[in-house]
């Protein structure tokens, strides 16, 4: 399955496997990968993470990571999409997850492909709800749900973090 999702500045695309290039700026930053219980990944756990981006997308109806294309550069700045949540904290609902290369921190960019994947979730999916696990040392995260009309839940825990992670969750308006 392939899927194409525009916004005004951004095309959110599947990956290919010609993404392992900007991927490796992205999952091997110090910076990006600083609220992530892994930290930076290695080359082979970049490449291991954009195959299995590829095929689960085409097996999971729909869910996976998208790849976030700046429109007027043609580059790929980041990625938005949507996510099993973590069963090791009772849920069984999808996850909006996001990340994107450090230097397009502060523009907006989450906030528009994320808007862009809550869209598609609740109009096309049908979702009944999106959740949303966020670092609480993490700011700019918590802005980004908080944007997209998420609110706070609840603190989880999961298996392998030391600290707890926010929940923050949205219903899906249109049912």
């Amino acid at each position: 399955m392939y899927m194409l999702i525009y916004t005004d500045r951004l095309s959110l695309r599947t990956f290919t496997s010609s993404d392992y290039k900007s991927m490796n700026r992205l999952l091997g930053s110090r910076a990006v990968m600083k609220s992530s219980v892994e930290g930076p990944l290695t080359a082979s756990q970049i490449k291991e993470w954009l195959e299995k981006q590829i095929n689960v997308y085409r097996a999971d109806q729909g869910l996976g990571a998208l790849a976030v294309i700046h429109k007027e550069h043609q580059i790929l700045i980041g990625y938005c999409g949507l996510f099993r949540a973590p069963c090791m904290v009772g849920l069984n609902e999808i996850a909006i997850g996001y990340r994107f290369i450090q230097n397009h921190w502060g523009k907006g960019f989450a906030t528009e492909a994320s808007i862009a994947v809550r869209e598609y979730a609740f109009i096309t999916l049908g979702l009944p709800r999106l959740v949303a696990l966020i670092e609480p040392s993490n700011p700019r995260s918590i802005r980004v749900a908080e944007k997209i009309g998420m609110t706070f839940e609840k603190e989880v825990m999961l298996e392998t973090y030391d600290h707890p992670d926010y929940l923050y969750s949205l219903e899906n308006p249109y049912k």
